[in-house]
């Protein structure tokens, strides 16, 4: 059985899903891999890009704002593509847009390539999309940290204020980290620690040293 299941990675693409909180530097790492010598075989598909609809959503979720519950997002499309970049499909990806919640008319064509890079917060939490992920990754920073990188991100490039980032922490971010995707780092083949200035270097070399062990053969 293993000889088989080594066998198909031969000839399929590998996915590799990276998990964290909300600020967790997962784009840190994400960017430093596609800058590697394996970037030009990776395609990237983006967890955020595929937020439903406001009035598409679970009522409550909907009348919270909650945009880390795993109902807030469209993951039969999402497990959809990426079940056909397996397949060797290119496929249209959304485009979400943050500032009017909506998703906008446009899509970003995403080619099949080796590997296959998944970015979001809930991408391990959600039962049928972790189950395709072939290497599990958790980028595990601490709450201040992530707090403090979410109030840059959203006041610099989504037109919020200090305060709406800090009550919607404190009203679902906060408990939809502790309970969806905190959990999901018992899922992680591989645990990125928080190491400051350092970017991840280390993490970052352990990943490439495994990519080379699973792709050059082929």
């Amino acid at each position: 059985m293993l000889s088989n299941y080594l066998g198909e990675l031969m000839t399929r693409p590998y996915v590799i899903g990276i998990a964290g909180g909300s600020g967790s530097g997962k784009s840190t790492v994400i960017d430093a891999l596609l800058e590697s010598r394996f970037g030009s075989e990776m395609s990237l598909l983006n967890h955020d890009a595929y937020y439903l609809n406001r009035e598409q959503m679970p009522p409550m979720v909907a009348r919270q704002e909650n945009w880390d519950h795993p109902d807030a997002l469209d993951n039969r499309l999402f497990v959809e593509h990426l079940r056909n970049l397996v397949a060797g499909l290119e496929i249209q990806r959304p485009v979400y847009d943050f500032t009017r919640h909506r998703r906008s008319p446009e899509v970003v064509l995403v080619p099949p390539r080796q590997i296959v890079l998944l970015d979001g917060i809930l991408v391990l939490a959600i039962p049928e999309v972790a189950e395709l992920i072939d290497l599990k990754v958790f980028v595990d920073t601490p709450a201040d940290e992530r707090i403090l990188r979410r109030i840059l991100r959203d006041t610099q490039e989504r037109g919020r204020t200090i305060e709406s980032v800090i009550q919607q922490y404190r009203a679902t971010v906060r408990p939809m980290y502790d309970q969806f995707v905190a959990p999901s780092r018992s899922r992680a083949n591989l645990i990125v620690p928080w190491d400051g200035p350092d970017h991840n270097r280390s993490a970052v070399t352990v990943l490439l040293n495994h990519l080379g062990s699973v792709l050059d053969p082929r």
